[in-house]
């Protein structure tokens, strides 16, 4: 099975039909998103990478990251609405902090059933309108996969799926590992989930510009 790998390829870019890559997030309530953007913003003055500014980087738990026809962006965001009045009950119970590998630097959640039951929801009825199915482009923010990734990349379009799902928050990133301690604020970060957005993402992944936001019923 091929290693799929970080790699910048304007070719592929060039040939390939106009594709869009969406991230469909949950988004905090604004007083859970204010505490992360101050971390954020406290960790940009002291040489982290980027800030949150609740505007165009917001704080948002993703639930689900593929590529689609850049057309069928219109039919995502319709399925994500419809999806949002039966999405309900789900809480992201705040767990700790954890600096990745990456230097990604997040607060956590814990993986429940609820939350688990929300991400195979939107993945299981957005996937299907993915661009390139059982065949993903090699995104410029891959790593170097293991057999799980590749096989959640083939099947579903995003590598962290099913077992390999995540939730979290990022809260920036650095450059190398920090010589400093990492603020933990020692309050709850937990939030029942109430809004769902759906955002084009950059090329690395990030967050560039919500396309919609659906109020999910409680």
């Amino acid at each position: 099975m091929e290693n799929l790998a970080p790699s910048v390829d304007t070719e592929k870019y060039q040939t390939m039909p106009e594709t869009t890559l969406l991230n469909v997030s949950a988004l905090p309530p604004e007083r859970i998103g204010k505490v992360i953007d101050a971390m954020s913003r406290d960790l940009f003055r002291r040489g982290a990478v980027f800030e949150l500014d609740g505007v165009r980087r917001r704080p948002h738990m993703t639930i689900f990251m593929a590529r689609f026809p850049t057309e069928a962006a219109i039919g995502a965001r319709q399925a994500l609405a419809g999806l949002a009045r039966s999405l309900n009950g789900t809480f992201a119970r705040h767990s700790g902090y954890f600096l990745t590998k990456g230097n990604y630097y997040e607060v956590s959640y814990r993986r429940t059933d609820d939350l688990m039951a929300l991400h195979h929801t939107v993945m299981g009825a957005l996937s299907p309108l993915r661009f390139s199915p059982g065949t993903p482009v090699t995104e410029d923010y891959f790593a170097p996969y293991d057999a799980e990734q590749q096989k959640n990349a083939r099947k579903w379009g995003y590598d962290l799926a099913d077992d390999l799902y995540r939730p979290h928050i990022t809260v920036t990133r650095f450059d190398a590992h920090p010589s400093f301690e990492l603020p933990r604020p020692p309050c709850d970060l937990s939030f029942p989930i109430g809004r769902i957005g759906i955002f084009e993402s950059d090329n690395l992944g990030a967050t560039k510009r919500m396309l919609d936001s659906f109020t999910v019923d409680s």
